[in-house]
């Protein structure tokens, strides 16, 4: 975010692409409502490189207008990026379900084909965060069972070791 403030702020020696993307910024403050504008901001962040930033101002415009269709798919493709199942699945969810609520979004079946595939990545991502969750579920009774394993031969071989010893009932003076 100090970097984005940067470029906000103009910093000397700033290339083509910062001066763009202030003017860009700079335009998106412009536009008429909330939801716009963090629309647009979102857009740029995720240009950007920054789906965490992306991900906020699409949440905060989304507070605006919660069914609007562009913060959405802003909101989703951020948690794709992120991968977060859970948000991007939640996230395409909503996305589907307002496109096919919308009756005059323009060209809504481009608006459908990428709430679904945003739905079918979250998926992916889930899928894989289930699996590392069972990897690990594996790791650990693995490693449960080496120890136990292995504290049962050292107290085997403790045990057999002072049976080989053994005792004397009368004690040495």
């Amino acid at each position: 975010m100090i970097a984005l403030l940067l470029l906000l702020a103009g910093a000397p020696g700033s290339t083509q692409a910062q001066d763009d993307f202030l003017l860009a910024w700079k335009a998106a403050e412009q536009a008429p409502s909330e939801a716009e504008r963090s629309g647009a901001r979102a857009a740029l962040l995720l240009r950007a490189g920054a789906p965490e930033a992306a991900y906020e101002e699409a949440r905060r415009g989304l507070r605006a207008d919660p069914d609007d269709p562009t913060l959405l798919f802003h909101e989703a493709t951020a948690a794709v990026w992120l991968g977060d199942g859970t948000r991007a699945r939640d996230a395409a969810g909503r996305l589907l379900e307002a496109v096919q609520a919308a009756a005059t979004l323009p060209d809504a079946a481009s608006w459908e084909a990428s709430a679904r595939r945003r739905l079918a990545e979250a998926g992916e991502l889930l899928a894989k965060e289930q699996a590392l969750a069972r990897a690990v579920a594996r790791a650990r009774a693995c490693s449960i069972a080496v120890f136990v394993l292995l504290s049962s031969g050292l107290l085997a071989w403790r045990w057999a070791d002072g049976l080989r010893q053994g005792r004397s009932s009368s004690p040495v003076s």
